[in-house]
């Protein structure tokens, strides 16, 4: 009887580390988004030569919140009645601004996400100018529609 040769079984393949598929998709360990084409710095390089106020004509600020304040602005070279709003967002507080502008970067151009028209910087703080969406919160209009969902009767 002759010997039968040994075959050898190939190993399943094993997933990368987690890690290693962060960077694959564009993510950042411990930074959140990065755009997959650039980064903060290439958007906000117009931002840095040219000032918000330069550009734009700041209005009445229509919300305030824990991590920056947002106020209506109108583009100075303007065409009629265009709106938009400009999120300040300042530097002292931590990573979290430069997290905000990369992921509106990266989620910009999402039909189901607001707009990120620029992005400007200064000594203290990002200014981020996005299109203007009237109407009040989002988290306000969901708990609205849930509340008046568990308010009809069973059908």
């Amino acid at each position: 009887m002759e010997p039968v040769p040994w075959k050898r079984r190939a190993r399943p393949r094993r997933a990368p580390p987690p890690a290693a598929r962060r960077r694959r998709r564009g993510l950042l360990p411990g930074r959140g988004l990065k755009r997959k084409v650039g980064c903060i710095d290439s958007a906000t390089r117009i931002g840095r030569r040219k000032r918000l106020e330069s550009e734009y004509d700041l209005g009445e600020e229509i919300g305030h919140g824990k991590f920056g304040s947002v106020r209506v602005c109108r583009p100075k070279a303007a065409r009629g009645e265009e709106e938009f709003a400009c999120k300040a967002l300042p530097k002292n507080g931590g990573d979290t601004a430069h997290r905000e502008v990369e992921i509106m970067q990266h989620l910009s151009g999402h039909p189901g996400v607001v707009t990120l028209r620029a992005v400007f910087e200064d000594a203290d703080a990002f200014y981020l100018v996005m299109e203007l969406c009237h109407g009040g919160r989002l988290l306000d209009e969901v708990a609205r529609e849930v509340s008046s969902l568990s308010a009809a009767p069973p059908m």
